[in-house]
């Protein structure tokens, strides 16, 4: 059993004080919901874990069990979630592609809109529900400040991307490329990322 955490996210707007008086900005608080990935469970293997997180990211209720749908599952070409990252240099990708800068994200956010309005006419949906497919990832770099994070999240829940999934290195699915491929017997498959990236820098 694998319980579905959610990151709140509060931007709040600081009332000014000015002699005597007081101004509170309208609208001040803003609430967004970011949802955290499981991490990768190394008794499953990485087909398994695959479906945990596609489990994860469309599930319907808090909690979820995964041994019942997931059991020896195949590592699939799965490209269900979209990948909007933050470089240091302040410039926005989805899925690798340059859209806008933190400085203004409206491109990113047309982009989206666009994507999800041509998912909506072709009926991409997400699995077993008439829920069109707007599952989106985000990935911040260590640098990068927390009304950075707000802002981005912004920009992709302004696009009517629904869940929202923050990614982060040390869980799925990335893990699933950094840990030994087990199969269902047990043995190993290739060299993991990890293992592979290690042989070449002591080369």
């Amino acid at each position: 059993m694998i319980t579905r955490f959610l990151l709140i996210l509060l931007l709040l707007s600081a009332p000014t004080l000015t002699g005597c008086s007081r101004s509170v900005v309208k609208n001040a608080e803003e609430i967004f919901v970011v949802l955290i990935p499981p991490k990768f469970d190394p008794v499953l293997t990485s087909g398994e874990n695959q479906c945990v997180f596609r489990e994860f990211l469309f599930a319907r209720t808090a909690k979820i069990d995964p041994p019942s749908v997931c059991e020896g599952a195949g590592l699939a070409n799965d490209d269900s979630l979209l990948s909007v990252s933050l470089k240091d240099d302040g410039s926005l990708t989805l899925n690798s592609q340059n859209y806008g800068e933190l400085s203004n994200t409206n491109v990113l956010t047309d982009r989206l809109r666009e994507l999800f309005a041509n998912r909506e006419q072709s009926r991409v949906l997400e699995p077993n529900s008439e829920k069109v497919l707007k599952a989106t990832g985000i990935k911040i770099p260590r640098t990068a400040r927390y009304g950075d994070l707000i802002n981005v999240v912004r920009a992709v829940r302004d696009s009517g991307a629904d869940p929202i999934v923050l990614l982060l290195t040390d869980r799925l699915p990335y893990e699933l490329f950094d840990y030994p491929a087990k199969t269902t017997d047990g043995h190993q498959n290739q060299p993991t990322r990890r293992e592979r990236k290690s042989a070449e820098n002591s080369q």
